[in-house]
């Protein structure tokens, strides 16, 4: 069917079919149209692997409980190709739950560079849960820029301690339960995060304010790092702040916030 001598084939060692495009062919959506199975749709990791291009963290904006605003899901549809725009939008133009869920897995993915992240929102579906991912994708934008930066690249830990908090919520315990249960296997910068997040478990706007600010430290270190190699002060280098330490920072910010449970009757 490929025009090829089938005799000719079976003469090769290792034949290896190659189709060459021409240069009119290689348009922009070039990835969106060869990643198009007719026969089998692409998995969720798959999936947000393709969109997380078309994700501006930067201009990415959520409600004090955490859904995206119907502003950062339409910028995100209209990055989309027409073609598959249709099934993220509604006949009256809003956009589809589809739309939601595509926009936060690309988000996982662009910005903490984790498939499991990506698996584990389609896996939360309780309320807890679900305040957690949602805190993580709005604090999205300050974490993607620790991206590459070493001891203070903090994502690893973020996103293990959300994969505690879904799997606790997933078999009907508290993430506060959990902790006080924890064995010595339990990875000990993952706990220092999940102790913030049960804290604050009530509010994703907290939890996401706290990893804003825990990502802005990292990068103020990075900075300071930097500073050091290139321009030491004449009182020598200037110290940075130990990687557990940004970590704890978390917590440490809890004794300066209302209880999550405040005002609540």
């Amino acid at each position: 069917s490929a025009g090829i001598d089938p005799a000719a084939v079976r003469a090769m060692r290792r034949p290896v079919l190659v189709r060459v495009m021409d240069q009119a062919d290689v348009t922009p959506d070039i990835g969106d149209r060869s990643n198009t199975v007719g026969t089998q749709r692409l998995s969720p990791v798959e999936q947000a692997a393709n969109d997380a291009a078309r994700v501006d963290l930067g201009a990415l904006q959520f409600t004090d409980d955490g859904r995206p605003l119907a502003s950062s899901i339409n910028g995100f549809v209209q990055a989309m190709t027409e073609s598959v725009r249709g099934d993220m939008l509604n006949p009256d133009g809003t956009p589809t739950r589809q739309a939601v869920d595509r926009l936060m897995a690309a988000t996982f993915k662009q910005a903490y560079d984790s498939d499991a992240l990506v698996q584990l929102y389609a896996q939360a579906t309780e309320p807890e849960a679900r305040a957690v991912m949602s805190a993580l994708a709005d604090a999205a934008g300050a974490m993607s820029a620790l991206k590459g930066q070493g001891e203070f690249d903090v994502r690893a830990a973020v996103a293990d301690a959300a994969g505690m908090a879904v799997n606790a919520a997933r078999q009907g315990l508290k993430l506060a339960d959990v902790l006080q249960n924890a064995d010595l296997d339990m990875n000990p910068e993952a706990f220092v995060v999940a102790e913030f997040m049960a804290q604050n478990i009530r509010s994703s706007k907290r939890m996401a304010d706290g990893l804003r600010n825990m990502a802005q430290l990292a990068l103020e270190q990075v900075q300071i790092a930097r500073d050091n190699e290139t321009q030491a002060g004449m009182f020598g280098e200037k110290p940075t702040v130990p990687r557990q330490q940004i970590l704890e920072s978390l917590n440490r910010d809890i004794q300066k916030q209302p209880s999550a449970d405040a005002g609540r009757v």
